[in-house]
This record gives C-alpha cells, sequence and structure tokens, in this order.
C-alpha cells in the first residue's frame, strides 16, 4: 500500500515516506515516519548530533490514535542514529468550529453528532475496524457537517487541523538547544 502526504498536514513530510511491511499499516505509522524523516532533515541541515525531546501538536480532527502514534514514534525513530531514545511529547489539540451564519461555536464531537448518516458513511480499515472518512482526510469535513444550531455548512476551523512539530531539543557536539 503506497501512502502520500495531503496538504492540510502542516508538518512537512517528506517524500518517499513509506511504512515498513513488518508495521501494521495504520497511517498513523506513515506519519510518524513523515515526523523522523523532518527530524532527520532539520537535523541535517542544522549540524544537530541528536534530539533529546520533541513536542508534537496533533490536531483533534486528523483523528489520530496517540498511542499508535508514539508506539511508531518510538519504534521508528530507533533505526536512526539522531533520533534514537528521543522522548516524544504528543499534545491535543483541540479544534473549534465557528459558524460564519449565525455565529454558533462547537467542537468536534458536538460536530460529529451533526453528520447524517454517519453509520454508512464509515470506511473499513486494514485491520477490520471502521473510521469515519475524516481520519483519512480531514478535509471532509465541510462536506460532511452542519453548524449544529442553523444547519449551514459556511464555518471555518480554528486549529486542530494537523500534525506539527512545535519544539525540539538537541545536543549540539554536547550542548543541549532548545528550539520552539
Amino acid at each position: 500500500m503506497k501512502y502520500k502526504s495531503f496538504p492540510w498536514f502542516q508538518l512537512k513530510i517528506l517524500s518517499g515516506a513509506r511504512v515498513f511491511s513488518r508495521y501494521c499499516k495504520m497511517h498513523e505509522w506513515s506519519i510518524a515516519e513523515g515526523i523522523v524523516r523532518s527530524l532527520e532533515a532539520f537535523a541535517e541541515k542544522n549540524s544537530i548530533k541528536r534530539f533529546v525531546a520533541v513536542e508534537i501538536n496533533v490536531g483533534e480532527l486528523a483523528m489520530l490514535d496517540l498511542d499508535v502514534l508514539n508506539e511508531a514514534l518510538k519504534t521508528i525513530s530507533q533505526e536512526h542514529e539522531r533520533t534514537r531514545n528521543t522522548v516524544f511529547k504528543l499534545r491535543i489539540e483541540h479544534v473549534t468550529f465557528t459558524c460564519n451564519k449565525c455565529g454558533c461555536k462547537w467542537g468536534l464531537q458536538r460536530g460529529l453528532e451533526t453528520i447524517k448518516g454517519s453509520e454508512d458513511l464509515m470506511i473499513e480499515d486494514l485491520e477490520g475496524g471502521y473510521d469515519l472518512p475524516l481520519h483519512y482526510m480531514p478535509e471532509l469535513v465541510y462536506a460532511l457537517m452542519r453548524c449544529p444550531s442553523c444547519g449551514s455548512r459556511d464555518y471555518k476551523v480554528e486549529g486542530g487541523r494537523g500534525v506539527r512539530i512545535i519544539s525540539v531539543t538537541f545536543e549540539n557536539g554536547g550542548v543541549g538547544e532548545h528550539v520552539s
């Protein structure tokens, strides 16, 4: 199975990302590999010896399983010298929707309740489970969700959309540094 990086991810996923066949082929693994490859590219460009800690914001709208993502990061990072033994800190960045018609504000859970026929929209994953298509393509939110107050599809999404590396702590020739 081939995975692609999509433009709504705020993290620059390097081309050529692959999912190792020995892993479960979940897209959390391809995202983890993109994160590690991005860190490797950053390290190469900035002569970084090794990463100590990396903080990552994961948008709620991406609907990623943080336990799976964390496991994937730990496993994949061990394969690269600069990221080996790095501590990854994952945080959920909550999403807020604001209706442009009536001004109503709501969160993801309330918004998911507005998706009519969501059972019919479920996609079977490779492990036999089911997910809403938003898990794979968060931008479908505009086609699927409505304002819970007035029913409009004219709303804006504030925060919680993608995956972002927000800070790194690294060693550079024995000196520890922190970049946000």
